[in-house]
């Protein structure tokens, strides 16, 4: 299967301090495809650029690997304890999520926007 640029679902959220710019490749949050839930064991493909300051506030994983990657700026992340680290531009990062867990993605500065690449996979 192949998905072309111009097919991708584009949107922009506003979120706490900012807004996020996401190019979703599958249905995710309020964006839903048929054609297009998962691929295999993936089921999350986003592009996500979030302007300065932006936080995406906690929500919740559970049953997922989470791969992310930090393609320009610095990606905070924080859990509900608020304990978490930075990635900076070009780190990536393994979450394996069981049971659950609570976590925010905040764009770690208030001078430039953060894009990061997350990719989510079931369990298989």
């Amino acid at each position: 299967a192949v998905r072309k640029p111009e097919s991708i679902f584009q949107t922009d959220v506003p979120i706490e301090g900012g807004s996020c710019h996401g190019r979703w490749h599958f249905s995710f949050d309020r964006y839903f495809d048929p054609e297009w839930v998962r691929f295999g064991t993936l089921r999350v493909f986003n592009d996500d650029t979030l302007t300065p300051g932006a936080v995406w506030p906690l929500h919740p994983h559970r049953e997922i690997e989470v791969v992310t990657y930090c393609a320009a700026g610095e990606f905070r992340h924080a859990d509900e304890n608020g304990e978490g680290g930075v990635l900076r531009e070009g780190w990536v990062q393994h979450t394996t999520v069981g049971r659950g867990m609570w976590h925010s993605e905040i764009n770690n500065r208030k001078d430039a926007a953060m894009r990061f690449i997350q990719l989510w996979f079931t369990p298989s």
